[in-house]
């Protein structure tokens, strides 16, 4: 049984606010059917953020989870009043430092065990990782380093009059999770008693040819 495909997607826009920012998402019961979530943190500026995916996976699942930050910039454009200058404020939303952390969670006491964990520095994560059928949770965590820097163009010869500091903004990204069936594997003592069968023929095939 294999477990998660996430698909992560960011998606742009200009931040005014900071603080760092925790949402939790029920996925329910996995199927074929793949599951996506879309987080805006567009106005988490400089920030982290932490997510819980929760679900459950029943048996012979192969599931798979990827996250990945679009990194597309946007642009505003403000004219002085005579329209000989122009100030282009370009945003570039984005994240990274992605890491993805799977709990078991336990039927009754919902107490979390560790299952693994995943890292990477930029701003896409995807793993495919084998799952016992049972109840989950994905902990993504991961930081907003998105940018934004302003610049004074003279119109009339179109040259740069003055270039702003980059300064940070936010990000976005999605996530998804899907499960497709996969052939079960004979457990240990299914092979244990697979032999004992063919032992047993093997003996009684041999008693025979001995008798005659």
């Amino acid at each position: 049984m294999k477990n998660l495909s996430i698909i992560a997607t960011a998606v742009l826009a200009l931040g005014v606010a900071s603080g760092a920012s925790a949402s939790t998402f029920n996925d329910g019961l996995l199927t074929s059917t793949q599951v996506s979530t879309s987080r805006d943190y567009s106005s988490l500026i400089a920030s982290t953020f932490s997510d819980t995916y929760t679900f459950s996976i029943g048996a012979n699942k192969a599931a798979s989870f990827s996250i990945n930050g679009v990194s597309l910039p946007t642009a505003t454009y403000n004219f002085n009043p005579s329209h000989t200058q122009e100030v282009v404020t370009t945003t570039q939303l984005n994240i990274g430092n992605l890491s993805a952390t799977i709990y078991k969670v336990a039927p009754v006491t919902l107490a979390l065990t560790q299952v693994a964990t995943f890292a990477s520095l930029t701003n896409s994560l995807s793993e495919v990782y084998g799952l016992a059928a049972g109840s989950y949770e994905i902990v993504v965590n991961g930081n907003t380093t998105g940018t934004t820097q302003a610049i004074k163009y003279n119109v009339t010869n179109n040259t740069v009059m003055a270039t702003g500091a980059i300064k940070s903004s936010g990000g976005q990204y999605t996530f998804a999770l899907n499960a497709t069936p996969v052939q079960a594997v004979p457990e240990p003592e299914s092979y244990a008693l697979m032999l004992s069968g063919l032992a047993m023929v093997g003996f009684i095939a041999r008693r025979r040819k001995v008798q005659n």
